[in-house]
């Protein structure tokens, strides 16, 4: 990988967490069990976006 592609990489990811952390605080109070599920769903694609962070800093470390 580039090192243009790593920092973009690195751009779409930081984007994807704060996105995901927007649409979190939308749905901070679901009022139905489709909202209560999309909540759980950016919950779940959070736990991604951060391991794949984590991934690319112990990448770094090689």
């Amino acid at each position: 990988m580039t090192d243009f592609e790593k920092e973009r990489l690195n751009r779409y990811i930081t984007d994807a967490g704060q996105w995901l952390t927007t649409i979190q605080s939308i749905l901070q109070y679901p009022k139905t069990p489709a909202q209560a599920a999309a909540l759980t769903l950016t919950w779940a694609a959070s736990e991604l976006v951060r391991g794949i962070k984590q991934q690319i800093l112990i990448d770094k470390g090689r």
